[in-house]
């Protein structure tokens, strides 16, 4: 009848939950729709993260608090992979621009830009991984992986680049580079060449190191009102 003439079925599958949780959601549609005779591709032409209203607010802060823009642009960064790896057809990022400037209103803080076009660490991320795919095939999931840690690859003639993510906040997850790694790079842009990490006498495949590094990227640019500090003292070897 009137469905076998859909070409795709549109879904705004919003959520605060993690946006890996979409995959669990898609089988059972698919096998739904099937039933009564649709077999048209998933398309998501709405979804994103607002810093404000969709992330833990104890935990990250809301609206314009660095940690709360952070974590937006994981999420945001998160769900675009999902669908690589879904290999959705069409997948849309609400929103490109911030709505408002109230930093408590959810509407007005999807944006992976502010109103005044400035890129936040969304758009950040998004270039960044736009780089890391260019000229590379995407070769589709690493399976030998522990549980709730995900790898995509793409390969060229020469290289290869792995995504790699959790997701989960709380998940530790110590990685070993492999021998000839070039560089590790954050999802934020940030660099890390193993090549200096061993001219500065380290090892860059211990486990260790690899933590402390992972540890000082997050607190560069942490908020300083956050630390605590003694106020200063005196050390004298006759007092």
């Amino acid at each position: 009848g009137k469905l076998d003439g859909v070409s795709a079925v549109s879904l705004h599958p919003y959520r605060k939950d993690a946006p890996e949780s979409y995959a669990a959601f898609v089988a059972p549609l698919k096998q739904m729709l099937q039933a009564y005779g649709v077999k048209a591709p998933l398309w998501d032409t709405e979804w994103g993260y607002s810093s404000s209203g969709d992330i833990e607010a104890a935990r990250f802060g809301q609206g314009r608090d660095p940690r709360a823009l952070r974590r937006q642009g994981i999420l945001v960064l998160r769900k675009v992979l999902t669908h690589l790896a879904l290999d959705t057809p069409l997948h849309t990022i609400y929103d490109m621009t911030d709505d408002g400037d109230d930093p408590s209103n959810r509407e007005h803080n999807f944006g992976l830009q502010t109103r005044q076009g400035a890129d936040k660490p969304a758009m950040t991320g998004l270039r960044t991984l736009l780089k890391a795919q260019t000229g590379r095939v995407f070769k589709g999931f690493v399976t030998d992986v522990p549980p709730g840690v995900h790898v995509l690859r793409w390969e060229s003639a020469s290289d290869q680049v792995d995504a790699v993510w959790v997701d989960t906040p709380d998940r530790t997850v110590n990685l070993t580079l492999p021998k000839g790694a070039k560089a590790m790079q954050w999802w934020d842009g940030g660099t890390l060449n193993a090549e200096r990490i061993v001219e500065a006498g380290f090892d860059a495949a211990n486990p260790t190191i690899q933590r402390l590094l992972i540890l000082v990227r997050d607190l560069l640019g942490f908020p300083r009102h956050l630390s605590q500090h003694v106020g200063g003292f005196v050390i004298a070897s006759d007092n």
